[in-house]
């Protein structure tokens, strides 16, 4: 598998995914404000191979909310993976109960 097809295997597992524009306008901030959110560790952010920055989509609620302790979580994993294994991590679900990585860190009465 090349680098192409590595990178579009992890885009189906990850996305969907919003560009810059797309999470700007979902989440009715600025650029500086999404800036601050990725360098501060609050948003998710990965990179194709042309160099374009994406958003999984899956770290933002139904509102454009950030996921509650998605912050915690990329504090700790940033240390040792890069942005792809963190998204992929995130999508992950387990295969006993059906349910990822990231909604575990939502409070029950928000899981699907």
């Amino acid at each position: 598998m090349d680098d192409e097809e590595a990178t579009r295997a992890l885009a189906n597992a990850v996305g969907p995914f919003c560009d810059w524009a797309g999470l700007l306008n979902w989440l009715g901030l600025t650029e500086k404000d999404s800036l601050g959110l990725v360098s501060d560790g609050q948003l998710l952010n990965v990179r194709t191979l042309e160099g374009d920055v994406l958003f999984p989509s899956s770290q933002l609620g139904p509102n454009g909310e950030l996921v509650a302790r998605l912050r915690e979580v990329l504090k700790v994993l940033r240390g040792s993976l890069d942005e792809w294994s963190i998204a992929l991590w995130i999508v992950n679900k387990d295969i006993q109960d059906g349910v990822s990585n990231l909604e575990r860190l939502q409070p029950a009465k928000l899981r699907p």
